[in-house]
């Protein structure tokens, strides 16, 4: 292999790696990405001492939140900051998956899930985190197949240059 082959296999690859790597590196930004910081969980009503509440993600794209054991009128109300570690705002959009195990029961017969509202203007700048709350709840009318029923939510968000 010549060196002049080696020069442009290792151009196309840097060009790759690049446009994989959020939004920066060839197109003269910096990059920049969004990633959870300080999940926490906790249980409601907090007389009832079975419920568990999880979460998993802290310093990542990827928020998973997962509620068990719970009763008629239990739940689990989660909190984290959205954190933006570029220095560029960021136009921010939500996917996110609900599921239970072997997917049935399925999810919305059972939970409800509800996510805080965003910044009013839908971005976050460069450097700066915005809080949000998530809440996971048996519903009133969830059915008995529901029963010792897991509920998980996985969150991300992602940016793109505003």
């Amino acid at each position: 292999m010549t060196l002049a082959s080696v020069a442009a296999i290792t151009v196309v690859l840097a060009v790759a790696g690049c446009a994989g790597v959020a939004f920066a590196c060839c197109c003269g930004g910096s990059s920049a990405s969004l990633v959870w910081l300080n999940p926490s969980g906790s249980a409601f009503p907090v007389t009832h001492p079975g419920i568990g509440c999880a979460e998993s993600g802290g310093n990542t794209a990827k928020l998973d939140l997962s509620a068990t054991h719970l009763g008629p009128g239990d739940g689990c109300q989660f909190a984290a900051k959205l954190h933006n570690t570029g220095n560029q705002w960021l136009r921010i959009s939500v996917v996110t998956k609900e599921s239970t195990p072997r997917g049935a029961p399925a999810f919305s017969s059972c939970f409800g899930f509800t996510l805080s509202s965003g910044p009013s203007n839908g971005k976050i700048a460069g450097g700066a985190s915005y809080p949000y709350t998530f809440t996971v709840e048996l519903l009133s009318s969830a059915t008995s197949a529901c029963e010792n029923v897991v509920g998980t939510v996985s969150v991300t968000f992602t940016g793109t240059p505003a």
